[in-house]
C-alpha cells in the first residue's frame, strides 16, 4: 500500500512539474539570458546591411543560422504583408528583391514579456516571448516602409541534465494576429439570448389641408422576444429571431372647414351636400405584432473585450390586433347647395354633436416590413461565453401597410380617403442577453 501511494504521489509530482512550471527560477533565468542573446543577433542580423547601402551576404547566413529550419521555420512578413508568413529564405529574398539599401530592425528587450517554457518531448521545449519590434527601410520604389508591432516569438532548445543548447527561432508572428484568431475561434457559433424593447412609436400621414391638424405624440412601447446569433468570427454576425411587439401610436388630430364647400359627400337619400365639420379628437392606436427580424451585424474588438456592435436588417411584421380609442368632440353639419340649405342637427342624416369615448378595431395588412438599424456595445461576461448588448435602435416601415379602410364616422380615411403617404416608425433601447449554445 505504501509503495503504491508513493508511486502515486510520484507520478502527481511529475504531472504538476510538467503542466505548471517545469524549470526552477534559476533555470528561467538561464533560458532568459539565452534567449537575450538570440533576439540581440536577430536584432543585428535581420538589418542585413553593415553600412545602410548595401546587402552584407555574411549577415544573410547568420540571420538564416539563427532559426530552427531554414525552410520550415515562419516569419510574418511585416515588409510586404502578402503572403502572411515566410520561410526565412522567402523573407531574404524579399529583402534582396525589394530592400537593397537592407532595413532598420530593433526588437525592444527592455519591453520584453516571457511566458512559461512548455514541454515538447523529453529533451525538446520551447519559449514564448512578446516583445515589440519596428522595422524601416526604403524600398526599391525609394519609398520608406515602415511597421511596429508586437512580436510573438517561439524559441526552441534542448534540455538535459541541467545543461541547456540549441537555442533556436521556430516563429516569428504577429501577436495581434494571434488574439485575433483566438478570439474567433472562441466567439465562432450559435448564440441564443433573450431580448426586450423599450420604445416610442409614431404614425405619420400625409396631411391633404391646413385645416387639418395630426399631432403625434411619443408614447411607450414594448417587445420580449428571442433571437438567435451565428458568428462567423470576431466580428462578422447574422442574427435571426421573433418578438411580441406592442407598438401604440397617439396624436391629436383638429379639423374644421365650417363654411367650407370643400368635402362633398352624398346622403342616405342620394342627395348631394358638403360636410361641414369640426373636432378635436385624441386617437390612441395600438397594434399586436409578431415581429420577426432578420439583420446582418458587425463587433469590433476581441471575444473578451468590450466592442462596438452594429447591425441593419428587415423586419417581417405579422399584425395580431389593431385597435384605435377615442376621445373628443366633432360637430357635423350639411349645406345642400340646390336647396341653399343648412342642416345642423338632424340625426338621420348624422348631423349634430358627437361626443367619442369608444374603441374601434383597424384593419392593416396582416403582414408589411420594415428596415431597422441599431447600434450599441457588447459587453462579455463569462469570459466570453454570453454577453450583454444594450443598444439604440430605429426602425421603419417602408412597404404599403394596407391602412384603406374607416375604423369611425370622423377618421381620417372617412373624410379624406387612403393617405397618399402612411408610415410607422419606431426608436427605442433594446437590450439583449445571449449565451454561446
Amino acid at each position: 500500500m505504501k509503495k503504491v501511494l508513493f508511486i502515486f504521489l510520484f507520478v502527481g509530482f511529475g504531472i504538476i512539474r510538467s503542466t505548471a512550471q517545469y524549470f526552477e527560477d534559476y533555470e528561467l533565468n538561464y533560458i532568459r539570458i539565452f534567449c537575450d542573446t538570440l533576439i540581440s543577433q536577430l536584432d543585428r542580423y535581420s538589418d542585413f546591411t553593415t553600412d545602410g547601402i548595401a546587402i552584407e551576404e555574411s549577415y544573410i547566413d547568420s540571420f538564416i543560422n539563427l532559426f530552427a529550419d531554414e525552410f520550415q521555420s515562419k516569419i510574418y512578413n511585416d515588409l510586404t504583408r502578402k503572403p502572411r508568413y515566410l520561410t526565412p529564405m522567402d523573407y531574404v529574398d524579399i529583402v534582396r528583391d525589394k530592400f537593397p539599401h537592407g532595413l532598420q530592425n530593433k526588437y525592444l528587450m527592455d519591453s520584453a514579456r516571457f511566458l512559461l517554457p512548455k514541454q515538447i518531448n523529453d529533451t525538446t521545449f520551447f519559449v514564448n516571448i512578446l516583445i515589440p519590434k519596428y522595422v524601416v527601410g526604403m524600398n526599391s520604389d525609394n519609398k520608406i516602409v515602415g511597421n511596429y508591432y508586437e512580436v510573438y516569438l517561439t524559441v526552441s532548445f534542448n534540455y538535459k541534465k541541467y545543461e541547456f543548447n540549441n537555442f533556436k527561432i521556430s516563429k516569428i508572428d504577429d501577436y495581434q494576429l494571434i488574439l485575433k484568431k483566438n478570439s474567433d475561434k472562441q466567439m465562432r457559433g450559435l448564440y441564443i439570448g433573450l431580448s426586450g424593447m423599450a420604445f416610442n412609436s409614431d404614425f405619420i400621414l400625409s396631411q391633404p389641408a391646413l385645416t387639418y391638424i395630426h399631432s403625434a405624440k411619443m408614447y411607450p412601447g414594448y417587445a420580449l422576444g428571442t433571437v438567435f446569433t451565428l458568428f462567423f468570427n470576431s466580428h462578422f454576425n447574422l442574427s435571426f429571431g421573433s418578438y411580441l411587439f406592442q407598438e401604440t401610436f397617439y396624436s391629436n388630430n383638429i379639423f374644421d372647414n365650417f363654411n367650407e364647400n370643400n368635402i362633398q359627400k352624398t346622403d342616405i337619400d342620394g342627395d348631394n351636400y358638403y360636410l361641414y365639420l369640426k373636432y378635436n379628437l385624441n386617437e390612441k392606436i395600438s397594434n399586436l405584432i409578431v415581429l420577426a427580424p432578420v439583420s446582418i451585424g458587425w463587433r469590433t474588438g476581441l471575444y473578451n473585450k468590450i466592442g462596438l456592435s452594429i447591425s441593419a436588417g428587415v423586419n417581417i411584421r405579422y399584425m395580431l390586433r389593431s385597435q384605435v380609442s377615442v376621445s373628443g368632440e366633432s360637430q357635423r353639419a350639411g349645406y345642400y347647395p340646390q336647396y341653399h340649405l343648412l342642416l345642423t342637427d338632424v340625426a338621420y342624416y348624422g348631423f349634430g354633436t358627437r361626443n367619442y369615448n369608444d374603441t374601434y378595431a383597424m384593419q392593416w395588412n396582416k403582414i408589411s416590413y420594415s428596415g431597422f438599424a441599431s447600434v450599441g456595445l457588447s459587453f462579455p461576461i463569462r469570459k466570453g461565453k454570453a454577453y450583454f448588448v444594450p443598444k439604440l435602435f430605429y426602425n421603419q416601415t417602408f412597404m404599403d401597410l394596407g391602412y384603406k379602410q374607416s375604423a369611425y364616422p370622423d377618421d381620417y380615411i372617412s373624410l379624406f380617403g387612403p393617405p397618399a403617404m402612411a408610415y410607422i416608425r419606431n426608436y427605442g433601447i433594446i437590450l439583449t442577453y445571449k449565451i454561446k449554445l
